[in-house]
């Protein structure tokens, strides 16, 4: 940001949404004040000062992580550990730069608004940087990080992931960039969604397909944003569906630890056989370090991998069918730790539940998927 840019400092307006009755609002009146607050900021290329907080404190120079956009910086604000994202504008030309400046200042307005368990808080923007942008550090770190060093129940972390997602649809937000690297674990063992939105500036630099492990976001991309023509779109548009696409990956990415498409090596290669309708191969047992991907969950990842967008479930059908996969496993944990007498009683209430589980998964489908 040019250091010339106008910030407002008195109160207005622009700062409403930031006191904690704006999260008392009805929802729709809540979002309409935000699209407003949005308008204004890239009209007057400004930002509410309520965004700019002051006392951020590095704890070294040098970054803990990085990306082809941002470094990830660890520091403190008011006694409380935070991550500070710093976009490397030098990344980018000079003819984008003031584009980019004005996409950080509405998804900062964006994020600022919202307030969910699984959503990671966004507590502003330093003012002594602002193109940093601060939230408080995630001590588990990703959710892969998290499972490789602690563990706990999947099917429960990607039922949180299902909810942070169907947050974000309801408040016309578009994740994305959904990938086991953005979703963080508190220290409560949530799971958090992270820069949402902000694959916009990843869009804009050469490192875009670039993260910490060598697999590209490719592998997580819907067919649609790879050519985009071949579904009659003039241009790729990050979508509700393709969040859910991503969303399969995710599953898969989570069971076995690593990226989809983990064969190949070539970027190419996944672009040419996504394409070409080909999806991952169920992972063994052995893929997922000695546990069974439940049947219930491989049906639904196979719904969210449907090639066209009308074909797959909204991210509320996400939800229920995670809630009977979690029902489902539950029973199946009991029937190996059941007495024998309870066994034969388990397996046909187990049945009984499976047959109505299959046949709700056949009508998730994805009519209301928009």
């Amino acid at each position: 940001m040019d250091s010339s840019s106008p910030v407002l400092s008195s109160s207005s307006a622009l700062t409403a949404p930031y006191y904690p009755f704006a999260q008392r609002l009805d929802p729709d009146l809540r979002q309409r004040i935000g699209r407003y607050l949005v308008r204004l900021s890239e009209a007057w290329d400004v930002l509410p000062s309520a965004l700019h907080i002051d006392g951020v404190q590095f704890m070294s120079r040098d970054p803990v992580a990085g990306g082809g956009f941002a470094d990830i910086f660890r520091g403190t604000y008011h006694e409380t550990v935070v991550a500070v994202k710093r976009l490397r504008f030098y990344t980018f030309s000079d003819a984008n730069r003031r584009d980019v400046q004005k996409r950080l200042y509405r998804e900062a307005l964006v994020w600022r608004q919202q307030n969910h368990r699984h959503i990671l808080p966004f507590l502003g923007i330093d003012q002594n940087g602002n193109s940093s942008l601060v939230s408080p550090w995630m001590q588990h770190g990703s959710v892969i990080q998290y499972l490789e060093t602690l563990g706990r129940e999947t099917v429960e972390l990607l039922s949180q992931v299902a909810v942070g997602l169907e947050y974000l649809h309801e408040e016309n937000i578009v994740h994305g960039d959904l990938r086991g690297a953005n979703i963080l674990i508190d220290e409560m063992g949530q799971a958090r969604l992270a820069d949402f939105g902000l694959s916009i500036f990843a869009d804009s630099t050469r490192g875009a397909f670039t993260t910490s492990s060598g697999a590209g976001s490719t592998r997580w991309m819907a067919p649609e944003l790879i050519q985009p023509e071949q579904f009659g779109y003039d241009h790729a548009r990050r979508s509700r569906p393709s969040d859910v696409y991503a969303f399969g990956h995710v599953c898969l990415e989570i069971y076995t630890g690593r990226p989809p498409f983990v064969e190949h090596k070539s970027e190419p290669t996944v672009i040419t056989k996504v394409l070409a309708g080909e999806r991952p191969t169920r992972p063994t047992r052995d893929d997922c370090h000695g546990r069974s991907m439940p049947d219930g969950l491989w049906k639904l990842m196979k719904l969210c991998w449907a090639h066209e967008p009308s074909g797959r479930p909204s991210a509320f059908k996400l939800i229920y069918g995670m809630v009977r996969v979690e029902q489902s496993d539950r029973v199946s944990s009991q029937l190996v730790e059941d007495s024998p007498k309870k066994e034969a009683r388990a397996l046909r209430n187990s049945i009984a539940s499976w047959k109505a589980f299959v046949s709700d998964l056949e009508d998730i489908g994805g009519e209301d998927s928009e």
